[in-house]
């Protein structure tokens, strides 16, 4: 319809520090200044969105796209938490 396809056109492109994973997120870490974890996913709902922890970069600028990810099975993390010297991480 021409009122949705204002509304639409209206919409104000996300900006560029804001990044979208492909699931909804429910838990974040810092391993170092650089590094990010999130996680989250569907749950064991078959949604279609796989429950997983990822690996992301920072440039001082954005995150990038996952790096690297690990699936978590039936259960979606729902919190991370990550010792101060980064050898260490819990994932609930």
């Amino acid at each position: 319809t021409p009122r949705a396809r204002d509304a639409m056109a209206r919409r104000k492109p996300p900006a560029p520090n804001v990044k979208k994973f492909g699931a909804p997120l429910y838990a974040s870490a810092w391993i170092d200044d650089r590094v990010a974890l999130v996680a989250g996913g569907g749950g064991k709902k078959s949604s279609g969105i796989p429950n997983r922890v990822m690996q992301a970069s920072f440039d001082s600028v954005e995150l990038t796209e996952p790096l690297a990810s690990v699936h978590t099975d039936e259960t979606a993390p729902q919190v991370l938490c990550a010792h101060p010297h980064g050898a260490e991480l819990l994932v609930a």
